[in-house]
């Protein structure tokens, strides 16, 4: 039997009388399971030895507490169910519980910092389109906050096995909900619910603004890559209180928004380790292979040049990452960044894109519904250096590349030597095919990485309009496709 330590009473809407029965807070009402795979649900019942019943579907279940009065049910797997559930959970002493409004569809885990946590309020001004109708049956929200962990440092030093804050629980998306909920995950749903519409989604928020990625990782995963200190919450502050609760709850896949904590001299350059062996760590955590789906960071105003520093290096890291990671997918983000006059240079409002952008991923890896030639940013894979240039191919162009913005020829290319990159001329050459001009010197070609790189610095894209991602291609780098 699983422990599941100090446990979340089912909130009251739930109807029910319960003395001693209590759920996991990860259940509630107007939550989604996980369809395909086994429905588990764990709690507690005050004493050992004590029946727990439950129902849900139709089927129903039957557990004795073990020693420390903790349970768990296991239900079968489900195909997608649209129509609203009950889930009753009861014991032999006359606890009861019930959870209404229950669907079973899928579900995604959002992670990151303040980019992933930015709410919909925080930027729906830049969308007064959006403002009309928020509200949707079958996507349903968990909300988790950054300032509860901040303030309840009691709860951050060890990994929790529940949520933490007994007020966070699934709900509805209606106008509240949705501008409490991360901007980028609400676009993302939106934007799947419009093709998915016969499977629910459940989306689960898991951001903390200016988190580290060591703060994200698992405690023996952080030690492992030599982090001994931390920011805010110290060493997987993060993954103790916003992830580990939900080890247990099944997902489809993680969306991740993460990165300008690191862009400093100090951690920038094992960036990409970190980000392999955090997503390795979570999925050994999770025992789960899910698909991991990441946003590149994007462009900040001119005062971040005081902030992240190599914030390039950490887009470049972030694309590589494509060659070291297993079903891990890159979604280009910059040409969302700040632009003048916004009023905070941190979290750029433009999150409508990225979010779409990741549907669009999704709709193609996990649904097969788009192809991925027209699902995807382009992505360089192939480099032949000749004596004056090197000859980029790509891959995923649509119907090929062109240029998008309102400069008439390409830029956005850097030519690296001696440790300094340079603006480098570059054209297209052909549907996926990119000339860039150097000298037999050159030790690597770059593209999207300097600080501000909008559409007025970095202006390659695919038929689709979708912006190529930024990178970093070394002469004597073995090309991975």
């Amino acid at each position: 039997m699983i422990l599941l330590g100090a446990v979340n009473m089912g909130l009251m809407n739930e109807i029910g009388r319960s003395a001693g029965l209590k759920v996991s807070g990860v259940v509630s009402s107007n939550m989604v399971f996980q369809r395909a795979v086994p429905i588990c649900i764990r709690g507690t019942a005050g004493r050992s030895g004590l029946m727990v019943f439950g129902e849900f579907l139709g089927e129903r279940k039957t557990t004795v507490t073990d020693e420390e009065g903790n349970w768990r049910l296991t239900f079968s797997p489900h195909s997608a169910v649209l129509e609203p559930q009950t889930l009753k959970l009861e014991t032999e002493a006359g606890d009861l519980l019930e959870f209404h409004e229950i669907l079973v569809g899928d579900v995604y885990f959002i992670t990151g910092q303040s980019n992933a946590e930015m709410t919909l309020n925080q930027c729906i001004a830049a969308y007064p389109e959006d403002q009309k109708d928020l509200t949707s049956d079958t996507v349903r929200l968990f909300t988790q906050t950054r300032e509860y962990v901040i303030n309840h440092p009691e709860v951050w030093k060890t990994p929790q096995d529940d949520v933490v804050n007994p007020a966070w629980r699934w709900n509805k998306t209606t106008e509240e909900t949705a501008y409490a909920f991360s901007a980028l995950g609400y676009y993302f749903g939106k934007e799947l619910s419009k093709t998915i519409t016969d499977v629910p989604i459940g989306l689960i928020m898991a951001a903390a603004g200016g988190a580290q990625i060591s703060e994200l990782m698992p405690e023996e995963t952080a030690n492992q890559q030599g982090y001994t200190i931390s920011a805010a919450v110290g060493i997987a502050g993060y993954y103790n209180t916003l992830i580990h609760p939900f080890l247990h709850t099944p997902i489809r896949a993680m969306l991740f928004y993460q990165g300008e904590s690191e862009s400093n001299p100090q951690n920038c350059g094992q960036y990409g380790k970190d980000l392999e062996e955090f997503v390795k760590a979570l999925r050994t955590k999770w025992g789960s292979s899910f698909k991991f789906y990441n946003v590149q960071l994007s462009s900040h105003g001119k005062i971040s040049y005081d902030y992240w520093p190599r914030i390039g290096e950490l887009r470049a890291a972030q694309f590589e990452a494509i060659n070291h990671i297993p079903d891990y997918y890159l979604a280009a983000a910059l040409d969302c960044g700040f632009q003048e006059g916004d009023p905070d240079f941190a979290h750029p409002l433009y999150k409508k894109a990225p979010g779409q952008r990741l549907a669009r991923l999704l709709l193609s890896a996990e649904y097969g519904l788009l192809d991925m030639e027209y699902a995807a940013s382009p992505h360089p894979v192939s480099a032949q250096w000749k004596e004056n240039c090197v000859q980029i191919g790509f891959r995923y162009v649509g119907d090929g590349l062109k240029i998008f913005g309102e400069c008439a020829h390409l830029i956005g290319f850097q030519i690296e030597k001696n440790g300094e990159r340079k603006d480098a001329a570059a054209r297209i050459t052909g549907k996926n095919m990119v000339e860039v001009f150097c000298d037999d010197e050159a030790e690597a070609v770059c593209y999207g990485m300097q600080q501000l790189a909008g559409p007025d610095i970095a202006n390659l894209s695919n038929s689709e309009n979708l912006p190529s991602p930024a990178f970093r291609l070394e002469r004597k780098q073995a090309f991975t496709p």
